[in-house]
């Protein structure tokens, strides 16, 4: 990368929390309807989605990403990668994406009107980045789902994993999100997303963004929480013994 690319990055990373996208942009996404799913790490999340779009429709889509990194052969079809630094700086000085981040590798992860192809656009999403996605105010609605399991079945998911050199970090996250779903118990749907039971977690989720609104919080959702941050913390506390090692 050039020196002048390198400058540019820099101010993108530094401007990224503040961008708005042009007021052309925006107009597009009026009628577009932000569904966040949030949930801890190995929670089933990005699993669920392909369920919900299917049951629903032309009208349920995963929001498609474009990014400088390379494709990889687990990356979704939504996922467009190996665009240049040049090509996604140049619409982020253009304000022609839609968002975006750097992440600290030096990759770009964006999103640009392509990437908005129904009137439910869902993305597995942290619950630090709801501000952000508010503040766009291009979206019709954005509008969080959690996720949320047994720690036993939690901790059969999360096997796969235990070698991430970010364990530590996401399991940081996920006492975060555990914390947040805790106080909004009241205002957010937070839902069961059993094993083997996801096309009627999909059938619930459609029903929710039709306008059919379950009495909050849903029952039993308090104990599972306390279940899940319990084996959760417990997780957290030998990866730091292990890592102490």
């Amino acid at each position: 990368m050039t020196d002048e690319l390198e400058q540019r990055l820099i101010a993108a990373r530094n401007n990224q929390e503040r961008y708005r996208p042009s007021s052309e942009v925006a107009h597009k996404l009026n009628d577009v309807t932000f569904v966040a799913l949030i949930g801890i790490t190995g929670i089933g999340k990005s699993h669920l989605i392909p369920y919900i779009t299917a049951r629903g429709g032309a009208e349920f889509s995963e929001l498609g990403n474009i990014s400088t990194r390379a494709t990889r052969p687990s990356d979704p079809p939504t996922f467009r990668g190996n665009v240049s630094h040049a090509e996604l700086l140049e619409k982020i000085e253009r304000y022609e994406l839609v968002s975006y981040v750097v992440h600290p590798s030096g990759n770009i992860y964006a999103s640009d009107l392509e990437s908005y192809r129904s009137k439910f656009v869902l993305l597995p999403t942290l619950t630090s980045a709801l501000p952000q996605l508010e503040a766009l105010r291009c979206f019709k609605q954005v509008v969080p789902i959690a996720l949320i399991t047994d720690g036993t079945t939690w901790l059969s998911r999360f096997q796969d994993k235990l070698d991430d050199p970010t364990l530590p970090a996401r399991l940081d996250e996920a006492i975060t999100s555990l914390d947040w779903l805790a106080s909004h118990i009241d205002t957010v749907p937070i839902l069961h997303n059993q094993t083997d039971h996801e096309q009627e977690t999909a059938s619930f989720i459609i029903e929710i963004l039709s306008g059919k609104q379950p009495a909050l919080p849903i029952p039993g959702t308090k104990m599972l929480l306390e279940d899940l941050r319990q084996t959760v913390e417990v997780q957290r506390s030998l990866v730091i013994q292990a890592k102490d090692l």
